[in-house]
């Protein structure tokens, strides 16, 4: 009785063992049946076996393709009430595997209370993989309690922890119980361990258990073994294990075959070194994509710039220098765009390369260099002063940040009332209408409007009714603290410091307010106020742009002024003064929690500004103010927190983000209404955002949805244009173009998705161009065939590539591609063969072209013309010998020529044909042989032009004297003539006639007489 018997028996009794048996047999069964699998687990469970309820979550989430995550978790929920252990484990994993930390660790720590080793394991997993950061010492406590129950991947991890940690002794020795037992992974990272780890390394020994590891199938193993024979310049054995590495899909190991076939022959073997990078590339392998552009860089540019791509888009910097280099001399914008982006990732080269093609020095419009005055270290900082500290209430805007707003957007500086009028903050109504009546009078007697007590005084200067408006404005509350807050403070005592900015000593004051802010002084909170006024001036008011040290001189400043209490007291005591109902205290709280927040807008301004003007060195500096104050504030108690100084970036990138997209809109609006110029709005459209899009690129990460929604924004709509463009014009060079100019902009995969589909509709076209150039230009000169074929044949491959990049399996786009280019190219050198008989060559790009062919009627068309080759070959190889003894060699110079003439055609009254000779081999004793018959045509030639003279003459005159004793005569001389050409040409007949008749067999000239060619120089 079979087991089989014997279990369905058994289940049939109603043994619910037998019947998980019974499952388990038809999982393994070959092919499985998962349907009776199912209802043995099915029957089991209903009975209420708590291990077919497993099996059955085992079976919807390891067996069944797509795998039934619900139906599985609702089984082992079954089997985890009934205090199933590894159910418990295994919906952990579910949980785990969709990145649900919480449920995956209630799941996983329960399985482990019920003394399942592997959810102990896998905690251990949970808190060292899922956590940012890590938590090892609870992920090493969890492997450790799974290592104690012998499970090796627990003492692997173990092992990692130390290794990582740099700790050499704790991890051999973890990895070492890990590799007892049973664990690869371990024998490969002991081999790691001996060979980096080590000082010198240990290689032997590293050796050794990467051998150990490889026996154990590890393909990772085997590259490093490859790796220590490839260091120590041995060929033979690096090659070995590379390949056995690369089949066991270790893709480094392609690459690192792609290297030694490189660099480790001499001379290389390229063609080898690229069948490999091209593997390691299918695999994602980023340099060996730009390794491929490289080695293509000459020979195969625009296969190249394809490489190139796929590096720049994995991170390799240098390859967008290498692509806007190939591109320099056939497409400046598509450079220039690589260059941009190049150097805006730090690359030197991309650099330079980017100003010499602009023609400008890399330091042109760069800021002068200026020295930080303002030390963050040096400040006296008071504890920052809350929001809402200040005993005011902020349920309702007291109006104070809708004003800071219209300030930042405009400059708090250029239209501040007392700047502009030269008063102190502190002038009371009487003192405003009598600057007022002041202005008015000087005004009225045409004095100049100036104060030679006017600080820091505006250029240009303002006229009256600027500053009668200015002044105005200090009757509303509101606008007169916050114009207070924009201007420079002096207590009761008169300022020094402001009497040497008004003797426009701007250095001394600055000095005497760094002295007084940086010391011990009650009033270094105001001094950091003026200080952070007069820098902010100068940063905003410097012709040609401030320098970044100027810029974080006046943020530290002011964050300095923004967290001393005593700043704020002060200002609470002037709210009192202006207008206690309106302004105490609210309107002062409102102030100090928008104040960091304005004050960083002003940066986001200017980055938005600079980037609309196309002003790249101060789109640089304020990227760089705003990194290095993150990085300042970051480190102490500071108003301006680094999610503050984030907004600002954001802020400037949602609003260039916003400019990016209007002006695509504009421009796609353009191609719709004028299909025609769908080409020059989609490059207008890059030219106008290109330093919009620039800006956001320094200020967001990659992964920024403003700057991947920008760049896609951009990309769709230039494409769009290109689309209606085409659509009218059917001309896809322009496409292509703008194609090579988008690259660099397409960051996202959705992008760069966009492009390939777009590089696969237009390349057919651009093939089909390609083609008409070379059968075009071999039809004007047949003796160009072969240039044109193999120019057809590199230029296209690109192309095709291009469209093998979005091909489906069914796409019939390339197979009617590469027939098109394979047929022409073949064509292209037949005619020049047939000019110039060049064997060679021809059949060199015949190969190519068979190769190449993917239909039938292609293929069958170059295998005839292969076939005619083969045949001509085989016929040239019998020319090596005298055709007429058929035992000599031919000799140069002796050969027996037949002029030939065929194809022949009629255009009106013109007949056109062509003609060749073709030279029958002889030797040089035939030739000998056949002089005398050629002579003896001679001289019947002669004696047959004689014989016809006579006759002629003879009848003609025996005709005309018939009738006297003469015309007797001339009737004889005429009948001999006659006789005489009778006999040359007998004579001249067989004179000659055998070596042309055997002349007439030569195959070269009996396959052109099939061809319909005749004997004779030309037509009749």
């Amino acid at each position: 009785m079979t087991r089989d018997v014997e279990y369905r028996q058994a289940a049939s009794a109603g043994d619910t063992a037998a019947m998980n048996a019974l499952g388990e047999l038809a999982q393994q069964a070959d092919p499985p049946d998962l349907d009776a699998a199912r209802e043995w687990f099915s029957k089991a469970a209903d009975l209420g076996d708590i291990a077919a309820m497993n099996s059955l979550g085992s079976l919807y989430q390891n067996k069944i393709d797509p795998p039934d995550l619900a139906a599985a978790r609702r089984w082992y929920e079954k089997a985890a009430a009934g205090g199933h252990a590894d159910a418990m484990n295994e919906i952990g994993r579910i949980y785990h595997d969709d990145k649900k930390f919480e449920p995956a660790r209630e799941w996983y720590e329960r399985s482990a209370a019920h003394g399942c080793n592997v959810a102990n394991y896998n905690l251990g997993q949970l808190y060292r993989y899922m956590l940012d950061p890590p938590d090892l010492e609870t992920a090493k406590r969890w492997y450790e309690k799974a290592a104690e129950g012998g499970y090796g991947d627990a003492m692997n991890e173990i092992g990692r922890i130390y290794h990582d940690d740099k700790k050499f002794e704790p991890a051999r020795e973890w990895y070492e119980k890990s590799a007892a037992h049973g664990c690869n992974v371990a024998n490969y990272n002991l081999g790691q361990l001996y060979r980096y780890m080590l000082d010198p390394p240990d290689l032997e020994t590293a050796k050794r258990w990467y051998e150990k590891a490889a026996e154990g199938g590890y393909g990772d193993a085997m590259n490093e073994i490859g790796l220590i024979y490839h260091d120590d310049k041995k060929f033979e054995p690096a090659r070995e294990w590379y390949e056995k590495s690369a089949a066991h899909g270790c893709n480094l190991a392609n690459y690192n075959l792609g290297q030694i076939y490189r660099f480790m022959l001499d001379p290389p073997d390229l063609e080898t070194a690229r069948h490999w990078y091209e593997k390691a590339a299918e695999g994602g392998h980023a340099d060996a994509c730009f390794k491929l552009g490289h080695l293509l860089h000459t020979q195969d540019p625009k296969m190249a710039a394809m490489w190139y791509e796929r590096a720049a888009a994995a991170g390799v910097v240098l390859a967008m220098n290498n692509i806007a280099l190939l591109l320099e001399g056939r497409n400046r914008a598509a450079a220039l765009e690589w260059y941009e982006r190049g150097a805006a990732a730090g690359e030197a080269t991309a650099r330079q390369n980017l100003a010499r093609l602009r023609g400008t020095s890399s330091a042109d419009s760069a800021p002068p260099a200026v020295e930080r005055t303002v030390v963050p270290a040096h400040v006296r900082r008071s504890a920052p002063v809350p929001t809402s500290g200040l005993g005011g209430s902020r349920s309702d805007s007291t109006g104070v940040s809708a004003l800071l707003s219209s300030l930042i957007a405009d400059s708090p500086y250029r239209r501040n009332a007392f700047r502009l009028a030269g008063l102190d903050v502190a002038v009371d109504r009487r003192g405003l209408a009598r600057r007022t009546t002041e202005l008015e009078a000087g005004a009225r007697l045409g004095a100049p409007l100036s104060n030679k007590k006017t600080v820091l005084p505006v250029t240009p200067a303002p006229d009256l009714a600027d500053v009668k408006a200015a002044l105005n404005q200090l009757r509303e509350p509101v606008q007169r603290l916050v114009q207070e807050w924009f201007w420079l403070w002096s207590d009761e005592r008169a300022d020094p410091a402001i009497a040497r900015l008004a003797a426009g000593d701007a250095d001394g004051a600055a000095q005497a307010w760094l002295d007084q802010m940086n010391g011990d002084d009650a009033d270094a909170g105001i001094a950091a106020h003026n200080i952070a006024i007069l820098r902010h001036i100068q940063a905003l008011e410097t012709s040609g742009g401030a320098a970044a040290a100027t810029w974080l001189d006046a943020l530290t400043a002011w964050d300095a002024a923004i967290v001393s209490d005593a700043v704020w007291q002060r200002l609470l005591a002037r709210a009192a003064q202006i207008d206690e109902r309106r302004l105490c205290p609210s309107a002062v709280d409102e102030l100090r929690a928008e104040l960091p927040r304005a004050l960083l807008n002003v940066h986001a301004t200017q980055i938005v500004r600079a980037a609309e003007d196309g002003d790249t060195a101060a789109v640089d500096v304020h990227v760089a103010v705003l990194e290095r104050f993150a990085e300042e504030a970051g480190h102490r108690d500071s108003a301006f927190t680094t999610a503050l100084i984030d907004d600002a970036r954001g802020s400037a990138a949602r609003t260039l983000a916003a400019r990016v997209k209007s002006i695509a809109d504009e421009e796609l609006t353009h191609a719709a209404r004028e299909p025609s110029e769908g080409s020059v709005a989609a490059n207008r459209m890059l030219d106008r955002t290109r330093q919009p899009l620039q800006a956001i690129d320094r200020i967001r990460p990659a992964a920024d949805p403003v700057r991947s929604g920008a760049h896609d924004d951009l990309v769709h709509a230039a494409l769009q244009c290109d689309i209606r463009y085409y659509n009218a014009s059917n001309d896809a060079a322009a496409g292509e173009l703008l194609l090579e100019r988008l690259a660099p902009i397409a960051t996202t995969d959705q992008t760069r998705s966009r492009l390939a589909e777009h590089w696969a509709a237009i390349a057919p076209t651009l093939i089909v161009a390609l083609v008409e150039k070379a059968t075009g230009a071999t039809q004007v000169d047949a003796k160009v065939g072969t240039t044109e074929s193999q120019q057809l044949l590199e230029q296209a491959e690109p192309l095709f590539a291009r469209i093998r990049a979005r091909a489906e399996p069914d796409d019939e786009r390339l197979a009617q591609a590469r027939d098109l280019v394979a047929r022409s190219a073949a064509s292209c050198a037949v005619a020049t063969f047939n000019e110039t008989a060049a064997l060679s060559p021809t059949a060199e790009l015949l190969d190519r072209a068979k190769s190449l062919a993917a239909g039938k009627d292609a293929t069958e068309y170059i295998d005839k013309q292969i076939a005619t080759l083969t045949q001509i070959r085989s016929e040239r190889a019998v020319a090596t010998t005298c055709w007429f003894c058929k035992e000599r060699p031919a000799v140069r110079g002796r050969a027996y020529n037949i002029p030939m003439y065929g194809d022949v055609t009629h255009h009106w009254n013109t007949k056109r044909y062509r003609s060749t000779t073709v030279e029958v081999p002889r030797c040089e004793d035939c030739w000998t042989t056949h002089r005398p018959a050629a002579k003896s045509r001679a001289t019947v030639g002669c004696f047959t032009g004689l014989g016809v003279l006579c006759t002629s003459i003879g009848f003609i005159l025996a005709l005309a004297l018939s009738s006297t004793s003469a015309g007797g005569f001339m009737l004889f001389l005429g009948i001999a003539g006659l006789v005489t050409l009778v006999i040359s040409l007998v004579v001249g007949f067989s004179t000659g006639n055998e070596e042309e008749s055997k002349a007439m067999q030569y195959p070269p000239v009996v396959e052109l007489k099939r061809r319909g060619w005749a004997k004779g120089t030309r037509p009749a």
